[in-house]
């Protein structure tokens, strides 16, 4: 894949992660906000109970008592849904997180490719670089200083050595 085709992958993967991690945010604020919730209707049951007895204990009549157990019932369902309700955010939560991590290592994936393809090329580039340089400084080195050319006599390069009736 072409370094440009990886950078806008890059760009699409490092959106991808900011929107996750904007969910994962949104449903950790979601389970702050539902134990909150459920905690304030703790309380409140916890209260009316308390003034519920105080109450009873100077007599109330039957039907006040009736209508009080049945409010405290609907607290306690509410209690119950409100508790259920915080389990489903724990689990977006996780879910979430979950979504995020993976998209912030596929982000970091992409990067370290293209960051290993970038250290690649410039290992290339310089490579080739220093082909050039060698070439250019054998090339001057040969037309500044010839190599010495052997000494030719009529039978050819110098080796009268070898040749016992050569007078050169």
């Amino acid at each position: 894949m072409p370094k440009s085709q990886l950078k806008t992958v890059l760009f699409l993967a490092d959106l991808a992660e900011k929107e996750a991690a904007k969910s994962f945010s949104k449903a950790q604020a979601d389970v702050v906000q539902a134990e909150t919730d459920l905690e304030q209707v703790k309380g409140y049951r916890y209260e009316y109970e308390q003034d519920h007895f105080k109450s009873s204990a100077s007599g109330l009549d039957s039907s006040r008592l009736q209508i009080s157990r049945q409010f405290m019932v609907q607290l306690d369902k509410l209690i119950e849904h409100q508790s259920k309700m915080l389990s489903a955010n724990y689990q977006l939560v996780d879910q979430r997180r979950d979504t995020w991590l993976k998209n912030r290592a596929n982000r970091k994936g992409l990067e370290s490719i293209i960051l290993k393809r970038t250290k690649d090329t410039e290992i290339r580039n310089m490579k080739a670089d220093q082909r050039l340089l060698d070439d250019l400084l054998s090339n001057r080195l040969t037309t500044i200083l010839p190599l010495e050319q052997p000494k030719m006599n009529r039978h050819g390069p110098s080796d009268c050595r070898t040749r016992q009736l050569c007078p050169y």
